[in-house]
């Protein structure tokens, strides 16, 4: 597998939260079987697992988007 590959796979899983699938990968790439992309995908996760972390703990900062007094959603439009 080319290393260009990797990092596309890479890129694609970064690039929305909700991940790629197996399926999007292998037209993305233009690969031929289903499970090398499956493969890549599996490899690439296992790989960004850390074991030994540990739970988030302690005081969490939430920040708002948009301007002070204004509440806009993503669309513009006034709430």
């Amino acid at each position: 597998m080319p290393l260009a590959h990797w990092f596309w796979t890479a890129y694609l899983m970064t690039i929305d939260k909700r991940g790629v699938s197996a399926l999007l990968l292998q037209h993305q790439l233009g690969l031929t079987c289903y499970e090398t992309a499956w493969m890549m995908l599996h490899k690439l996760r296992r790989a960004m697992v850390n074991v030994a972390r540990e739970p988030l703990r302690g005081e969490v900062e939430w920040m708002t988007l948009g301007s002070a007094g204004s509440k806009r959603d993503f669309g513009g439009v006034d709430n």
